[in-house]
């Protein structure tokens, strides 16, 4: 017995076809930022928590905020923002992905500057990691962080452009007294 028989449908019958979403690509796109701002943000946590990127020990503390950037503190003040930046752009990356897969139409462009501003942070600081004169090995994650984000530019930038040509009706995630009437039997009814 051929499997498909097994389940009730015949074998020469044909697949059905669904239609699928013009806005496919931008809900898969932000599955892929949820992925790539939860890495960041829980990168960011286990970084700060371990405490591997600041290490304060052998530097008097800074008495006033010019202090941070003397060239003995620089390092650890660009270790510093870049692990801010991980932390935040995670949790951007996180926003814009939920709204891209939840088909909002304001979610494109904010992933889009998403992606573009966190490219040009992490940009600056491994140029500036890199430039300062310190080891070479502390413009690694920074340059890996930019490049990442570099790749994921053009796909937040085309799941604008989806959602720009396609946009979600106005009605679709709303909740209106037509909806409650239709779902009330399914509600939860209190004691």
């Amino acid at each position: 017995m051929c499997p498909a028989q097994h389940f009730g449908q015949s074998v020469n019958s044909a697949p059905r076809h669904s239609t699928a979403s013009p806005r496919s690509f931008a809900i898969g796109a932000g599955i892929i930022l949820i992925f790539a701002g939860t890495v960041l943000f829980l990168g960011a946590c286990c970084l700060a928590s371990f405490g591997a990127t600041l290490d304060w020990r052998n530097v008097p503390p800074p008495m006033k905020w010019a202090d941070y950037f003397e060239s003995q503190r620089l390092p650890m003040t660009l270790a510093l923002a870049t692990l801010t930046t991980t932390f935040v752009g995670g949790l951007m990356l996180i926003a814009g992905g939920v709204g891209l897969y939840g088909e909002r139409s304001s979610a494109g462009p904010l992933s889009s500057i998403c992606t573009i501003l966190l490219a040009i942070l992490y940009g600056v600081l491994a140029g500036t990691q890199y430039f300062q004169g310190a080891t070479r090995t502390s413009a690694i994650l920074p340059t890996l962080l930019a490049l990442v984000m570099i790749g994921l530019v053009p796909l937040a930038w085309r799941a604008a452009g989806v959602m720009r040509r396609h946009p979600p009706p106005p009605d679709q995630n709303a909740v209106n007294d037509n909806w409650l009437r239709e779902n009330a039997p399914r509600r939860r009814r209190e004691p």
